[in-house]
C-alpha cells in the first residue's frame, strides 16, 4: 500500500494546495469574477478552497483504503462501487463543510447554485482521483507480477547453475589429477604448470562463488587458465 501514490505524504500535502488553486480559479471563471485573480493569495476563499480540496482528497483516500480492506461478496464491480461511494462521501463532507463555513463565518446560508458548482467540480475531482488510483494500482500489480516472475527465473537459473557446477567440478578435478599423474611420469616439467593452473581455476571458483557479478578481466584470466589446463589433458 505504501507504493501507491495516494499514500505518499508529499502528494497528500502538495496536491490539495495545487488543485485547490485550480478549483478556486474555476469558481471565479464560472462566477465571472476573474478580476479577483490579481489578489489571488490575499483572498480567504482561496484557502477555504484548498482546505476543501484537502478534505475531499482525504475522504476519497479513506474510502479507498476502507473498501480495499473488506471483501464484499455481493459487489460485482468493486471499482465502480469504490468510485461511487468515494465520490458520494466526498460530496457529503464537502456539503457539510461548506454549510458550516457559510453559516458560521460568512453569516448566511450557501446558495443552491453555488453548491451545485462545488458538486460538479469536486465530483469530477473524485472521478479523476479514483481513475489515477486504480491506474497506479494496476501498474503496481503488473510490476509486482513481473518482478516475482523474474525472481523465479533467477532462482531457477541459480539452481541450474549450482547443479551444473556440482556436476562439472568433480569431473574436472578428477580428470585434471589423472592428467597430472600421467604428466609426472611422462612430462615432469609440465606437472608444476598444471598444478598452478588447477590451483588458479579452483581459487577463482572459491573466491567468487557467492558473487553475482565478477570483473571481466578476472573472468578472462580464469578462462585462460581453464583452457590451458584442458589443453594439457587433450
Amino acid at each position: 500500500m505504501k507504493r501507491i501514490f495516494i499514500h505518499n505524504p508529499f502528494f497528500r500535502l502538495i496536491a490539495p494546495f495545487v488543485f485547490g488553486i485550480i478549483v478556486y480559479m474555476l469558481i471565479l471563471l464560472v462566477s465571472n469574477n476573474l478580476n479577483d485573480i490579481n489578489q489571488l493569495f490575499s483572498n480567504q476563499e482561496l484557502y477555504v478552497s484548498v482546505a476543501l480540496t484537502f478534505l475531499s482528497f482525504e475522504t476519497l483516500r479513506l474510502s479507498v483504503v476502507t473498501i480495499a480492506k473488506f471483501n464484499f461478496m455481493f459487489i460485482r464491480n468493486k471499482i465502480a462501487f469504490t468510485i461511487i461511494v468515494g465520490v458520494l462521501l466526498s460530496l457529503l463532507a464537502l456539503s457539510l463543510s461548506l454549510s458550516a463555513y457559510y453559516q458560521w463565518i460568512e453569516g448566511f446560508s450557501i446558495g443552491v447554485s453555488d453548491l451545485i458548482i462545488f458538486w460538479v467540480i469536486f465530483g469530477f475531482t473524485g472521478l479523476l482521483y479514483n481513475l489515477l488510483y486504480f491506474s497506479n494500482e494496476y501498474l503496481f500489480k503488473e510490476n509486482t507480477l513481473l518482478l516475482e516472475r523474474e525472481n523465479k527465473l533467477k532462482e531457477k537459473m541459480e539452481l541450474d547453475f549450482m547443479i551444473f557446477r556440482n556436476e562439472i567440478n568433480p569431473s574436472l578435478l578428477y580428470d585434471s589429477l589423472e592428467t597430472l599423474l600421467s604428466s609426472l611420469h611422462k612430462r615432469p616439467n609440465e606437472a608444476e604448470e598444471q598444478i598452478d593452473l588447477l590451483a588458479d581455476v579452483y581459487r577463482y571458483q572459491l573466491v567468487n562463488r557467492k558473487k553475482e557479478l565478477v570483473n571481466w578481466t578476472e573472468e578472462a584470466k580464469a578462462l585462460l587458465s581453464l583452457c590451458a589446463l584442458l589443453n594439457h589433458r587433450f
